[in-house]
């Protein structure tokens, strides 16, 4: 895996190498994000949070308007949560009641106990990325920008299991559980973005970014966040 994303990094930088010996110079950059990101396809109730990501790299001026190059960064997402709950009509041993059979009698009540049954699941995504970085800049301060690249995933689904048994309305029985799964996967990731110039060192823009991750822990990654960008 981590093999696939330094391949990837070596990709990025080389895709551009051709174009360097032509290209006037180039700029290093850095953004910071902040935004909302929604997990597509994990069963969540709250599956939309706040995200962050910082990444940086350098750009070459291939044209007056045209720049391309190589980036990094890191994403880090807060908890997407969910719960759910169900009651069950039998859980554990039955309860009997009532005298012994005796012989040539049946035999005693049985009762049969429920049980309700929550579960609480916590997600967090976060990992790093590399990729190309390209900007293409409309006359005056307006441009805009594309990433392709690969994500190193780090997915933490952890969720914690309660089962209260009860008789009528008495509780005779109470069990928590945790199960935690790990994930480490490499994926893709991709995205655009319009921004405007504040001065020729700064720029703010609005980007939309789609990082794929494991589909039992959460689908895909869906980031709507606003950049601050330094160009040196």
């Amino acid at each position: 895996m981590n093999k696939l994303l330094v391949s990837t990094a070596l990709v990025a930088v080389l895709s551009a190498a051709p174009f360097v010996s032509h290209a006037a110079d180039g700029r290093a950059f850095v953004d910071l994000a902040a935004g909302r990101a929604n997990f597509t396809n994990s069963g969540l109730s709250k599956h939309t949070v706040n995200a962050f990501a910082i990444k940086g790299g350098y750009r070459w001026n291939l044209s007056d308007s045209f720049s391309l190059g190589a980036e990094g960064g890191y994403l880090r997402s807060a908890r997407a949560r969910g719960v759910s709950s169900r009651t069950t009509g039998h859980h554990g041993p039955d309860l009997v009641t009532g005298p012994g059979p005796a012989i040539g009698q049946g035999a005693a009540a049985a009762v049969h106990p429920h049980a309700t049954v929550s579960a609480r699941s916590t997600l967090r995504l976060d990992g790093p990325f590399v990729g190309a970085n390209a900007r293409m800049s409309f006359g005056g301060d307006l441009f805009a920008t594309a990433e392709l690249g690969a994500f190193r995933a780090h997915s933490r689904l952890t969720t914690d299991t309660t089962v209260v048994s009860s008789l009528s309305s008495n509780t005779v029985g109470t069990n928590v559980t945790r199960h935690e799964r790990n994930t480490h996967r490499i994926d893709a990731f991709a995205g655009v973005g319009v921004g405007y110039a504040i001065s020729p060192n700064m720029d703010v823009s609005v980007n939309f970014d789609r990082f794929q991750v494991d589909r039992r822990n959460g689908g895909s990654v869906n980031l709507a966040a606003v950049d601050v960008g330094v160009r040196f």
